[in-house]
């Protein structure tokens, strides 16, 4: 097994539609970051677990919400498409 730490920024786009309130949208910077274990399932397999914290700096003001956050746990697999492997 071997931790994982990482750090991520980009562009996030945020649509929300409702019957009642009316369709939204904003986007703006995003940040964020998280942490993980990998885990060795044969010779040039991996399977991954992670956390990860994403904050969108979409100052959505129209309802009164502010920036867009997400917090998320995910499973997946890694497989090496070259090099050492």
């Amino acid at each position: 097994m071997a931790p994982f730490f990482f750090g991520e920024a980009g562009f996030l786009q945020h649509k929300y539609k409702s019957d009642e309130l009316g369709d939204s949208d904003s986007s703006g910077f995003a940040f964020g970051g998280g942490a993980g274990v990998s885990i060795p399932v044969g010779e040039s397999l991996s399977g991954w677990v992670l956390g990860r914290y994403l904050v969108g700096m979409t100052g959505d003001d129209e309802y009164g919400d502010g920036d867009t956050t997400f917090l998320g746990l995910m499973v997946g697999v890694s497989i090496p498409v070259g090099g050492d492997g």
